[in-house]
């Protein structure tokens, strides 16, 4: 059994493990941009990763998904849903470094959800830290465009990542029911498939094998991130 302080490193190196699969699916994101729509990116990131768990449901049996969450599972998804469409445009449509520095935002979002929704106390120098990476990120990105007008991709990426700290705060709201790292991934990839099958099918452009390819890359690169 680990140790307070080896949970703690543990968890770190989880962190810092999701974060470097994270930009490697933004950088796919970046070079599927004009390949496929951005609905199509995230129905077919759902659906694949869905499909990789199923070796995983095929060994552990129906089991293993039995679940007293089933709402906040799908509540997880719809917000990851609307979160992941965000992020996924902001990527295709801001230079690399801005698009990755505002997903980065995330982590000032989530003490804000938590004491919204789990009221969780948010010190003073908590809320400081906050103040000041918002400030940093808003000297950093610049969001008017040159002739004044707010950057959209800006905003949809900050959009995104206030939901996707929602998401975050959804597992911790999860705990008391002790519900597994495999169990909330696989429902967040079912109920995502379900949710994002509309958008993509009215948005549909035609794939060839390479970008099938890329696509299934970026599932992988997802996948591995949101299990650490």
């Amino acid at each position: 059994m680990y140790k307070p302080a080896s949970k703690l490193a543990y968890g770190a190196v989880l962190i810092l493990a999701s974060e470097f699969f994270l930009v490697c699916a933004g950088m796919v994101i970046k070079h599927l941009n004009g390949i496929a729509t951005t609905e199509q990116t995230v129905f077919f990131r759902n659906l694949c990763g869905l499909l990789l768990l199923l070796p995983w449901l095929w060994r552990q049996g129906f089991d293993a998904v039995k679940t007293d969450c089933i709402g906040l599972h799908f509540l997880r998804a719809l917000i990851g849903v609307t979160a992941m469409s965000c992020l996924f445009y902001a990527w295709g449509h801001l230079p690399l470094a801005e698009a990755a520095l505002l997903k980065q935002t995330m982590p000032l979002f989530v003490p804000v959800v938590a004491f919204l929704w789990l009221r969780e106390r948010l010190s003073w120098h908590v809320l400081v830290a906050i103040a000041m990476g918002f400030v940093g990120v808003m000297l950093v990105l610049n969001p008017m465009q040159e002739e004044g007008v707010f950057n959209m991709a800006v905003l949809a990426g900050l959009t995104g990542a206030l939901l996707g700290g929602g998401t975050k705060v959804s597992i911790r709201r999860m705990r008391a029911s002790d519900e597994p790292a495999q169990r909330v991934v696989f429902y967040f990839a079912l109920f995502a498939s379900l949710l994002s099958v509309i958008p993509a099918a009215l948005n549909w452009l035609p794939l060839d094998r390479g970008a099938l390819a890329w696509l299934f890359l970026l599932v992988v690169f997802a996948t591995l991130a949101q299990l650490c």
